[in-house]
């Protein structure tokens, strides 16, 4: 049978950051658990601890090691040990939101609460590489403009706090006021979803303050106006994924919205509530696990074609 949660272990009460100091023990508390269920299967975090967290690096040291202990001890030919793979998306959020909001009907305005969580979603989701958008809160003075009519598309942008003008420069060289933006609105969805330049220019009225999400970090050298020619990275809308390649790939794509519900729940962590963010989105992100097969390891391939086509080995 499937190993049960590690939810008993001493792991649960230490301080954050601190378990590398007590390796030791856990490995014996690993070893012990998994003697007394002898599991078929064990799953636990990479090498990397998933982004770096020294806390999962050690608890898939012991995991590792109390496994491969085990298996040595016992009879556990047949059980076998995964790594959980996350594989860094070359996905942008900011690219999925714009297409997300120039297909509706109407103007999009989020809540306070819609501006936290996506802030927080998006830090978090690149971190763990769902995604691949450079995430930054910016802060823009009076009058700035923040987007310049004609020049290459470089973000999406939502207001956290302020107002801004949208100003479209006619033919003639008039100035026209299309709208004024508030908290919770978006601006530049239609440059990024369209692959096109940006048709007005965005002023700050007051004090402004935007979340950004961009293909990439902004450079010292980025120009601004429709003669740029530093201007960042474009939007890449492939969403495939770059890293090592999973040995085990499971379609978990009907389980998202339980996903979803079950982070909504955190409220503390995440002011999330279902059906906050697009559905095609999150099933991108979420719809699939990878996983590495530590234990048996995979034998690799002695021949660049099958034998069946004729072909002596090693050909």
């Amino acid at each position: 049978m499937p190993c049960s949660a590690w939810s008993t272990s001493s792991a649960l009460t230490n301080t954050d950051g601190t378990l590398e100091d007590q390796e030791e023990p856990l490995r014996g508390e690993a070893l012990e658990l998994i003697e007394g269920f002898r599991p078929d299967v064990v799953i636990t975090f990479g090498d990397d601890g998933a982004y770096g967290h020294p806390d999962h690096v050690a608890i898939s040291r012991v995991t590792t090691d109390g496994f491969l202990d085990a298996v040595t001890r016992l009879d556990l030919a047949s059980a076998r040990l995964y790594h959980s793979h996350f594989p860094r998306s070359r996905l942008l959020m900011g690219e999925r939101l714009s297409k997300w909001l120039v297909e509706m009907n109407a103007r999009f305005k989020g809540t306070g609460d819609f501006a936290q969580a996506l802030s927080l979603f998006a830090q978090e989701s690149t971190t763990m590489g769902y995604a691949n958008d450079f995430v930054d809160v910016s802060w823009f003075p009076p009058r700035f403009t923040i987007v310049e009519q004609g020049e290459p598309t470089s973000g999406l942008y939502l207001i956290l706090s302020g107002e801004v003008d949208v100003v479209q420069e006619q033919d003639d060289g008039t100035l026209h006021q299309l709208s004024r933006l508030a908290s919770g609105e978006f601006f530049g969805e239609l440059g990024v979803a369209y692959g096109t330049v940006r048709s007005a220019s965005v002023i700050a009225v007051g004090a402004v303050t935007c979340l950004v999400l961009s293909p990439s970090a902004p450079t010292p050298f980025a120009g601004r106006g429709s003669d740029a020619r530093f201007t960042g990275v474009p939007f890449d809308t492939t969403g495939s994924s770059v890293g090592p390649t999973a040995t085990t790939v499971i379609d978990v794509s009907r389980q998202v919205n339980r996903k979803m519900a079950a982070i909504a729940a955190h409220r503390t962590q995440f002011p999330i509530e279902p059906g906050m963010f697009p559905a095609s989105m999150l099933q991108e992100m979420f719809g699939t696990e990878y996983f590495l097969r530590v234990h048996p390891p995979s034998e690799p391939e002695r021949a660049l074609v099958p034998e069946t086509f004729g072909f002596p080995e090693g050909s």
